[in-house]
Parts: C-alpha cells; sequence; structure tokens
C-alpha cells in the first residue's frame, strides 16, 4: 500500500479495466491468428484438388 497525493492506494493485483484489456488484446490475436490458419488451410485443399486434376489429366 502507497499513497499518491495523499490518496491511499492498495497495490494488490490488477484492475478489472487492465484484465478487460488484456482479454480483448488476446481476443483479436486469436481471430487474427485463426483468420491466417483458415488461409492457410483453404490453400492447402486448393492444391491438393490441383494435384488430383492432374494426376487424372494423366490418366486420360
Amino acid at each position: 500500500m502507497y499513497f499518491l497525493g495523499g490518496i491511499k492506494i492498495n497495490s494488490k493485483g490488477f484492475t478489472l479495466v487492465e484484465v478487460l484489456a488484456v482479454i480483448a488484446v488476446l481476443g483479436i490475436i486469436t481471430a487474427i491468428a485463426l483468420l491466417s490458419i483458415g488461409g492457410i488451410i483453404e490453400k492447402s485443399r486448393r492444391d491438393v484438388c490441383d494435384a488430383n486434376t492432374v494426376e487424372i489429366e494423366k490418366t486420360l
């Protein structure tokens, strides 16, 4: 506990605003990561489809 301008401040733990800010930042980072992973998965599906198409054309 310490004093700031005559006001007694208890410095145990985090405030609600700090916790909410951390949750918001983590949510944004998670959303960006999921969007990136989704794009990578879609590209890999297209690549597999293209490879299958090439194999089918070779057999015909």
